[in-house]
């Protein structure tokens, strides 16, 4: 189970601080400027747009991933990421970690390459 709260400026700048290894780098906010620069405009984000996600089975864990909603003139839009390392507790108790944001593989499987590749 996991704990969902609108996210804060501290979540944002926590979140400013997630790093990804290797080919993952892409995923790192700090990557893009005008992504930085979005994310810690707390101010400038719609009402109800910014959520994040805490594992409860971690107890005290910091924030493991959020979620982005935003509406556009031709329908709605959503992103979501995942701290890199973080592990998630599926349904039947187990864990599993993966290195990059929005993937997870079913336990005891190779997690998928988000480049498709």
């Amino acid at each position: 189970m996991f704990t969902l709260r609108p996210l804060t400026a501290a979540d944002a700048h926590d979140i400013a601080g997630w790093r990804y290894p290797g080919p993952y780098a892409f995923y790192d906010t700090a990557a893009d400027p005008q992504d930085l620069a979005e994310l810690l405009d707390v101010g400038g984000w719609a009402p109800d747009s910014h959520f994040g996600a805490w594992d409860d089975a971690l107890g005290d864990a910091p924030l493991a991933g959020f979620f982005t909603f935003e509406q556009a003139e031709r329908g709605a839009g959503w992103g979501s990421s995942r701290r890199g390392g973080t592990c998630a507790t599926s349904s039947d108790g187990t864990t599993r970690s993966s290195p990059w944001p929005s993937r997870s593989a079913p336990s005891g499987s190779a997690a998928p390459d988000p480049a498709g590749t």
